[in-house]
């Protein structure tokens, strides 16, 4: 397939991108600085929920349970119609306490106890660390599958041409990125409009890599949906479209996944950080409840046919968090198989650099802060605050790049909803 270094220059090129869009935006030059500060970018920000879990693990979840992995999308389109009474008093809350993470926001309703929201920020920092690690893992995983000679792909995530240095790699862009854009001034209230708009640019692309996926697969690869689904019905694959799969359906189950995505989208801290910090019109909840919806919809409606045509092909069903990668190089369409990979990045990426920048701050806020204040022998950091929040950013990012060597395993995309 792809050599390393096409595959490096290409993500190198595509972050050149995302540095100069965020740079002119940060400027605000221009059509740059307006684009940012609409409705359709701020929804478009929000899709940041949609992580590598979207993009490879979904086809993965449909494989295993059917039309299950649809919970994940319809408890957040749930959510949404309550946006105009939830999400709007959030922001104004915002607004009046200068609130900057879901843990400032949790300590606001108690008096802004500072014990709380240590605590808060601690829970967070444990809770996110694995996941984040398994979106850089998904990275490497799927290096090690585009470079591989094989034309199914890689069987394994241990590649020895190259995917060992991918980690540092990306590491580094990370820690610059989030540094530059997240975190390059002191007051943490202030907007970000550069990182919003490069998360705005990787929705763009991780939408436009599956639906150019899903069409070739359903329109060129099959003869559509109908052909598509007769073959399916034809085979051991009918239970498929099924609520549960091949297992019974629950609707126990499906409650309760609904219930924690709908939580997720509104109580995760990039997903706090984006929809109320981020916020720059209170008008633009009005259309994100609609516009985010549809962006779910659109990520989703080719799933089950990638997971079916991936069956239907052969491909073991133990792979099929891959599949979006696997079936392109098998039909013979390696640059399609590498803006999947871009697209791929873009989901996890954009995931990764914005649960950092919301780390960091809660860590610098909440815990590096009031032990500064107490302790007398760290008096001297109180003049160095914002090297401290870089610390904090950084020393994030090499403790995933840790972890992602030490034990998150590719097997886990389809897990870690």
């Amino acid at each position: 397939m792809f050599s390393p270094l096409t595959v490096g220059a290409f993500l190198l090129a595509y972050v050149a991108i995302l540095f100069g869009a965020a740079l002119a935006v940060e400027r605000k030059s221009g059509l740059a600085g307006r684009l940012v500060t609409s409705p359709l970018a701020y929804s478009l920000s929000l899709a940041v929920y949609c992580t590598s879990w979207t993009f490879y693990g979904s086809v993965g979840k449909a494989t295993q349970s059917g039309l299950l992995f649809l919970t994940v999308y319809l408890g957040p389109a749930c959510a949404a119609v309550l946006w105009s009474l939830v999400l709007t008093r959030f922001v104004r809350v915002k607004n009046t306490f200068h609130i900057t993470s879901i843990a400032d926001f949790i300590s606001a309703r108690f008096g802004k106890s500072q014990g709380l929201a240590a605590l808060a920020s601690i829970m967070a920092l444990i809770g996110i660390t694995p996941y984040v690690a398994l979106q850089l893992k998904a990275i490497i995983s799927t290096f090690a599958i585009i470079t591989s000679p094989s034309p199914a792909g890689a069987t394994d995530a241990a590649d020895p041409s190259g995917s060992g240095l991918l980690a540092p790699a990306v590491a580094v862009f990370m820690v610059l990125f989030t540094i530059i854009f997240g975190a390059r001034r002191l007051d943490p209230t202030e907007r970000h409009p550069g990182m919003v708009a490069a998360v705005v640019m990787e929705s763009c692309i991780k939408l436009f890599a599956f639906l150019t996926l899903g069409v070739f697969i359903t329109y060129f690869v099959n003869d559509g949906f109908a052909a598509l689904f007769e073959r399916a019905a034809a085979s051991p694959l009918a239970a498929m479209s099924a609520l549960g799969g091949s297992e019974p359906a629950s609707y126990l189950v499906w409650t309760s996944y609904m219930i924690l995505s709908a939580s997720a989208i509104m109580f995760l801290p990039r997903q706090f950080h984006m929809a109320v910090v981020e916020n720059s019109n209170i008008r633009h909840i009005r259309q994100a409840m609609w516009m985010l919806p549809l962006y779910f919809l659109l990520i989703n409606i080719f799933v089950l046919p990638i997971a079916l045509d991936g069956l239907l092909s052969g491909l073991p069903r133990s792979q099929a968090d891959a599949y979006v990668l696997r079936l392109p190089l098998l039909h013979g369409a390696p640059w399609l198989a590498l803006l999947v990979f871009i697209g791929g990045f873009s989901a996890a990426a954009g995931m990764i650099m914005v649960s950092t920048m919301t780390m960091a701050t809660m860590v610098a806020n909440h815990l590096m802060l009031p032990l500064i204040h107490r302790f007398e022998g760290l008096s001297v950091l109180r003049r160095r605050l914002l090297p401290c929040r870089w610390a904090a950013v950084a020393g994030s990012f090499f403790w995933l790049t840790f972890l992602n060597a030490r034990w998150a395993s590719p097997t886990c995309w389809s897990t870690s909803a």
